[in-house]
C-alpha cells in the first residue's frame, strides 16, 4: 500500500504476460502498463498486433502487463474516499512498478533470471503510461534498462488550452473555420444574450435541461476532443463525420460581405445541431449506468453542478465516471482542457476555465479529515514540474515519439509551446515526430500503413534492440540494486 511504510500493508496487482518470442533465461522483458485503464480492456498490448508485441519479437522476449494501483482489479480499496485516494501518488505508482520488476516471480522463467540485474527490461508505454515511462526514466533509474514513450504529455498544464492547437491546424480548414465561429457565436450569446435567446440555443441542441451555461457550453466543445482519437488505418471516424454535417449543404452568395457571413454562420450552426442532437447527443449519458442519467436523451451527465448525481457518490472501484484518474487529474497533473485566451481563435468554449474545471474536483473530493486534493494544497503545476522536469527531459536509452498533430504534443517534449521550441533528437534520447498524425499511432501495428508512422515504429524497434545488444555486452548492472528514492508531493 505505501512503500514508504509497508506496516499499511499490501493489496494485489494483477500482471498478465506473453512469452510466446521469449528465448528463455536472460531474454529481455518488455513491460507495459495500460496506466488509466482496467488492464482486460489492453490485453492486445502483449501480442505483436501492438508495439509491445513486435518488439518482443524482434529481441526475442517476453512481455509482460502490469495493472496500474486503482485501476481495474488492482485496487487497495473497495471505496474511493477522499481518504482512501492519498496512496494514489506518482511516487507510489512508479515504486509498485520498480518492485514487481525486481520482486516478481515470473512463471515462464522458472530459473529465475528474469532479474534486472541479469536481464534488460524495457517499459513502453503510450499517452499517460508514455509519461510514467519518462519519469520513471528521470525518478527511479536503474531497474529499466530501456525506454519508450509515445505520446508522453511530460509538462503539467493548469490551464491547458493549448491542447486544442495541433486540432486546428490539422482539421479541415472550412471544418475550423466553421467551428470556430460556432464557438464564438455560443460564447456570445451564452455571455450576453437574453434568457430567451440562451435558452433558445441550448434548447437547439437537445440542452435545455441543463441549467448552467458553462456546462451547455462545455458539452458543446466536447466533440472537438474526438480528433485525439482519429488513427491512419480508420476507416470512419465520428470527428470526420461532425466536419461533413457541419459542411454540407449550399450557401446562396451575395455580394454583401456581412450577409454572407450571417448567413453561413446560420447554416452550420443549424447542420451542427442536427448532427448533434441525431448523432453525438442520443445515449451519451445513459452510457454511464446511472439511473438519474437514464435515457436516450438525457443530458444530466454534464451537469457538473449538482453533488447529488448518483456518479458523483459512486465510490465504487468500478465507476464508470473515472474516479481515480479524475483523482489524479485534480491533484497531480492537471493539463485541464479549456477555451483559448480572448486574443486567439479556439474551438472550445471560453466559458470552460479553470475555475470551472476545479469547481469538479472539489465537489467529487470534498475535503474533510485533514484530506484534500492536490490543488488545496499548492501549485500542483509548478510542483510536478519541479519534480519531473516537465518538457525539459535529459534522459537515457529513452525513445521518444509524438504525433504532428496529437493536441497532447502541445504538453510533450515536441510541443511548439516549449520555450526553446521541440526538444532536438540526440543518440542518447531520440525524439521523432510522427507527420500528419494523432495520437499513439506508432503504439498499433494496423496503423503500419502509413508510412511515416512505419519509418517511426522501425526505427524505436531497431533503437530498442540496439540498447539491449548493448545490456548483454556490460558485464554487470549494479544499479538495478539501488534502493527507492524520490522525492514526495505532500
Amino acid at each position: 500500500m505505501d512503500h514508504n511504510n509497508i506496516d499499511k500493508g499490501t493489496f494485489s496487482q494483477s500482471f498478465w504476460f506473453n512469452s510466446t518470442y521469449w528465448k528463455g533465461p536472460g531474454s529481455p522483458i518488455i513491460f507495459y502498463t495500460p496506466g488509466q485503464n482496467a488492464a482486460v480492456g489492453r490485453l492486445q498490448y502483449l501480442t505483436d498486433a501492438t508495439l509491445p508485441g513486435l518488439v518482443a519479437k524482434e529481441v526475442g522476449g517476453a512481455v509482460v502487463l502490469v495493472e496500474h494501483r486503482y485501476f481495474g482489479d488492482s485496487n487497495p480499496f473497495q471505496n474511493l474516499t477522499t481518504q482512501n485516494m492519498q496512496y494514489l501518488t506518482l511516487e507510489q505508482v512508479l515504486a509498485d512498478f520498480v518492485h514487481f520488476a525486481r520482486t516478481a516471480d515470473l512463471l515462464f522463467d522458472p530459473s529465475g533470471k528474469s532479474h534486472p540485474s541479469q536481464t534488460p527490461w524495457v517499459w513502453i508505454g503510450n499517452s499517460y503510461s508514455a509519461a510514467l515511462v519518462a519519469w520513471a526514466e528521470r525518478l527511479v533509474p536503474g531497474t529499466f534498462w530501456a525506454y519508450y514513450a509515445s505520446g508522453a504529455m511530460l509538462n503539467v498544464i493548469h490551464d491547458f488550452w493549448q491542447f486544442n492547437f495541433p486540432t486546428q491546424q490539422g482539421m479541415p480548414e472550412n471544418c475550423r473555420s466553421d467551428f470556430e465561429a460556432i464557438i464564438g457565436h455560443i460564447d456570445s450569446v451564452f455571455s450576453s444574450g437574453t434568457p430567451m435567446e440562451q435558452f433558445e440555443l441550448k434548447k437547439s441542441f437537445g440542452l435545455q435541461d441543463l441549467s448552467h451555461l458553462d456546462d451547455a457550453a462545455n458539452a458543446l466543445s466536447q466533440p472537438v476532443i474526438g480528433w485525439t482519437f482519429v488513427q491512419p488505418s480508420d476507416e470512419h471516424t465520428q470527428f470526420y463525420d461532425m466536419c461533413n454535417a457541419i459542411e454540407s449543404g449550399e450557401l446562396k452568395v451575395s455580394t454583401d460581405h456581412d450577409s454572407n457571413a450571417n448567413d453561413r454562420l446560420k447554416r452550420v450552426l443549424n447542420n451542427y445541431a442536427k448532427w448533434y442532437t441525431n448523432s453525438y447527443l442520443p445515449g451519451k449519458c445513459d452510457s454511464y449506468g446511472y439511473s438519474d442519467w437514464a435515457g436516450q436523451s438525457n443530458v444530466q451527465c454534464f451537469d457538473t453542478v449538482n453533488p447529488s448525481w448518483e456518479a458523483f457518490r459512486d465510490l465504487s472501484v468500478h465507476n464508470t465516471l473515472g474516479r481515480a484518474w479524475n483523482w489524479m487529474t485534480c491533484t497531480y497533473f492537471l493539463l485541464w482542457i479549456t477555451g483559448a485566451p480572448v486574443d486567439k481563435p479556439t474551438i472550445y468554449s471560453r466559458l470552460v476555465n479553470t475555475t470551472y474545471i476545479e469547481r469538479q474536483c472539489r465537489i467529487l473530493f470534498p475535503s474533510k479529515e485533514n484530506t484534500a486534493y492536490g490543488v488545496t494544497r499548492e501549485a500542483a503545476s509548478d510542483a510536478m514540474n519541479s519534480l519531473t522536469g516537465g518538457w525539459d527531459h535529459q534522459g537515457k536509452r529513452i525513445f521518444f515519439t509524438n504525433g504532428e498533430l496529437d493536441p497532447w504534443r502541445s504538453a510533450s517534449v515536441s510541443s511548439v509551446f516549449r520555450p526553446d521550441g521541440p526538444m532536438p533528437s540526440t543518440s542518447e534520447q531520440p525524439v521523432i515526430l510522427i507527420k500528419g498524425v494523432q495520437h499513439c499511432a506508432d503504439m498499433l501495428a494496423r496503423n503500419r500503413i502509413n508510412e511515416p508512422v512505419r519509418a517511426a515504429m522501425d526505427a524505436g524497434i531497431a533503437q530498442i534492440a540496439a540498447w539491449v545488444a548493448e545490456f548483454s555486452r556490460k558485464k554487470q548492472f549494479h544499479e538495478a540494486q539501488r534502493p527507492v528514492q524520490i522525492k514526495c508531493i505532500h
